[in-house]
């Protein structure tokens, strides 16, 4: 029996070393300079702060990649998210968006928040600073629904 059990964790070991050098094709942060929602509007402090926290790590070119971005498979997880995130939204192509899509996008940014189904849980659980209290989820919705009314101005 412990012949089998240090059969499997040898055979374990040697699976995680191996995917290691399988890419996981991890998004670069090439941002374009004049395209940020914060170099284009003026975001207020208390909002860019949670912004910044909760949501640009895989809604932005400014991504701080954590310790396990790293290490697979969990860099392959940490690479989905990123692309998925900036396909729905991108925080630093937001001066290349229509005026109807920067709407939308507010609206959707005001419901996912409310609805609490942003910032992903699986996100949360690592990265305590991007928990939103109801307080600081407001702050966001007040701030997309008034840039909203801006917009349309």
């Amino acid at each position: 029996m412990k012949k089998i059990f240090r059969f499997v964790g040898i055979a374990l070991l040697l699976a995680f070393v191996l995917i290691q050098f399988i890419p996981n094709d991890m998004p670069g942060n090439e941002a374009v300079k004049g395209m940020d929602i914060f170099e284009i509007s003026d975001i207020p402090e208390e909002v860019s702060v949670h912004l910044k926290n909760a949501c640009y790590d895989c809604h932005s070119h400014a991504v701080n990649h954590p310790w396990y971005a790293s290490i697979a498979p969990a860099s392959w997880l940490v690479a989905k998210d990123i692309r998925e995130g900036r396909k729905e939204l991108d925080f630093s192509a937001w001066g290349s968006l229509s005026l109807r899509d920067q709407l939308k996008l507010l609206v959707d940014i005001s419901e996912e928040v409310h609805e609490e189904t942003m910032p992903l849980p699986i996100y949360t659980f690592m990265h305590a600073d991007a928990r939103l209290n109801s307080e600081q989820r407001e702050a966001i919705i007040r701030w997309a629904e008034s840039y909203a009314e801006a917009l349309l101005e």
